[in-house]
């Protein structure tokens, strides 16, 4: 039992990451909204600006974000196996 809401936890957060991973690639208006708003990005818009950290986040993060939530889902589907 417990493992499938485990399963169902990694899943949802893997999609739920995936989802916003891959709108901020094919969206840059979204992807500048949320490093210009985001608390998370503050210090990098402090030390770099928030075109370097724009180019940061669109080049290496959204990627690894993509992923950690893929790893994440594919880690929630084998629990359920």
């Amino acid at each position: 039992m417990a493992e499938g809401i485990y399963s169902l936890l990694l899943v949802g957060t893997g999609i739920v990451g995936l989802f916003f991973s891959i709108m901020a690639l094919v969206n840059p208006a979204f992807a500048r909204k949320h490093v210009e708003t985001s608390p998370k990005v503050w210090l990098w818009r402090k030390y770099f600006g928030v075109e370097k950290a724009l180019v940061w986040t669109r080049k290496i993060f959204l990627p690894l974000g993509i992923v950690i939530s893929l790893g994440l889902i594919i880690l929630g589907i084998i629990l359920v196996i």
